[in-house]
């Protein structure tokens, strides 16, 4: 492969790392974010991206996004083979093998209009093919069954679920755009402020006939009772409730003091829970059940007809803190428009520091409701 003068790239580093120890790094940039922590723009990926874009055959072919980096990758061919191996008595248990700001403001302007219209883009990572260049780096172990040779693959098309690939395909999709802003100005300016990359609309179900967005939590608190609640399983259920704009924070945040109830005690990740802590997450658990929670697509639709105004509030706790906006008119008739909501900090707090925490997210909040 020949190198290319000005295009970075890293040294692939494989160690073995225990997985608890895994879990609790993951854990902690969790807490350093629910802290409102910062990261800093990669302008510099983005830059690469646009040097390495091109079109070939009626797709566009893209680059990895390295780090900055001179040093060649070295082999792990015996490594990747050892890893087969071992998933080799999983394969033959399994025959049928074959067969968190911006996602605000995506919610906020689905809902402040009274049409609403969606599109998507079939096997879009597939659409994106991987530079010729790059496609070493994407090989792969894989036999047609369990008992035939081994063979050595690669990925031509942007894989799905690698770290950068979500990058790649909403760079490959901004990119498309700029080349028909000239012709089309106001429609790609529309599109630009409208994108949102995702398998489902919004992440969310929504009843196209009531035009109504519903929040059902009966299946996965059927499926919670039916596992034995340890640390793992409390973040993992956390996970499953996908709920950006805060709608249902109450039920949220409750369950993330209680994880992070769970880490202060030190609770290792399949540890079977004390009768306390057992006793509380059971309570926890049944708040799951009952109906969907359905709400009006269409924030306009209870507060039409008047002069209209956001109005926020923010309080903290011990706990946690808290930010809502509701969108109300000159008859104080109110429509709930968002929430946001944060565990405190594992370092202890004062409560008046948690007050400006919750007041920095709310200003937050409202300015992302008040631009869309």
């Amino acid at each position: 492969m020949k190198p290319r003068a000005t295009l970075v790239t890293h040294v692939l580093r494989v160690e073995s790392m225990n997985e608890s120890k895994r879990l609790d790094q993951a854990l902690t940039k969790f807490w350093d974010f629910e802290s409102m922590c910062v990261v800093e723009k990669e302008s510099v990926v983005q830059t690469q991206f646009r040097d390495y874009v091109s079109s070939e055959g009626g797709r566009y072919v893209v680059s990895l996004p390295w780090k900055d980096s001179s040093m060649l990758l070295p082999d792990n061919y015996d490594l990747c083979y050892k890893c087969f191996l071992s998933l080799i008595p999983r394969l033959k248990r399994t025959p049928d093998l074959e067969k968190y700001d911006e996602v605000i403001r995506e919610q906020l302007r689905f809902c402040m209009h009274l049409i609403a219209i969606m599109a998507d883009i079939e096997k879009a990572f597939r659409m994106v093919g991987v530079s010729k260049a790059d496609q070493d780096v994407l090989r792969f172990l894989w036999s047609k069954d369990v008992h035939s040779p081994v063979q050595i693959y690669k990925f031509t098309r942007v894989v799905f679920g690698v770290g950068r690939s979500q990058y790649l395909l909403n760079a490959t999709i901004a990119h498309h755009l700029e080349l028909f802003k000239e012709a089309y100005p106001s429609t790609v300016s529309k599109l630009q402020e409208s994108m949102y990359v995702d398998d489902k609309v919004l992440g969310v179900s929504w009843d196209i006939s009531s035009d109504e967005m519903l929040f059902d939590l009966s299946s996965i608190w059927e499926e919670v009772t039916a596992i034995n609640p340890t640390k793992r399983n409390v973040v993992s259920l956390i996970s499953k409730i996908y709920d950006p704009l805060g709608l249902m924070a109450p039920v949220v945040n409750r369950l993330q003091i209680f994880f992070q109830e769970l880490s202060k005690c030190k609770v290792e990740w399949d540890e079977e829970l004390s009768l306390p802590l057992k006793t509380k997450w059971n309570g926890l658990v049944d708040g799951l059940k009952g109906d969907a929670m359905c709400i009006s697509r269409y924030c306009f639709a209870s507060v039409t007809n008047a002069r209209l105004r956001l109005v926020g509030f923010c309080d903290a706790s011990t706990k946690a803190y808290a930010a809502v906006v509701y969108l109300v008119n000159e008859r104080s008739k109110s429509v709930i428009i968002a929430a946001k909501t944060r565990v405190s900090p594992l370092q202890t707090q004062t409560v008046p520091q948690l007050e400006l925490l919750g007041a920095l997210i709310l200003a937050k909040l409202i300015t992302s409701v008040r631009e869309r």
